[in-house]
């Protein structure tokens, strides 16, 4: 049984709209990046380690981190994504992105100047 079978025959009511398990963990998927989105751009505008109601932006950006990835699991069990990786391929791809986040990066700042060099000593270089 999964997590997800709740057993309910209750009718829809007619303003909703019905759909499959497998849409309804995409459109978790999204709601959970614009919530990633949403406490990224707070650390921006605030900054990482400003607190609001006990936690910093850091910590909650951590925790809708983990709750993507938590998404992204039950759409890998549920067919939506392929199978997990192995550590391997995914070391692999994790280092093709890395190289070309330092390729746009350097772009930004050579190319472009849109790169402020005076970084705060406890920013971690790209």
């Amino acid at each position: 049984m999964s997590i997800f079978d709740s057993g309910s025959s209750k009718p829809v009511k007619q303003s909703r709209i019905r759909v499959t398990l497998p849409v309804y963990l995409l459109i978790l998927l999204i709601e959970e990046c614009a919530e990633v989105i949403h406490r990224a751009c707070k650390a921006i505008r605030f900054g990482i380690d400003e607190e609001y109601q006990g936690k910093s932006n850091r910590e909650y950006l951590e925790e809708e981190l983990v709750d993507l990835k938590a998404t992204e699991n039950m759409n890998r069990q549920h067919g939506n994504l392929h199978p997990t990786l192995n550590a391997t391929e995914q070391a692999v791809k994790m280092g093709d992105k890395c190289a070309k986040v330092r390729k746009a990066f350097k772009y930004s700042d050579i190319e472009c100047g849109t790169i402020h060099r005076e970084y705060p000593t406890d920013t971690p270089r790209v």
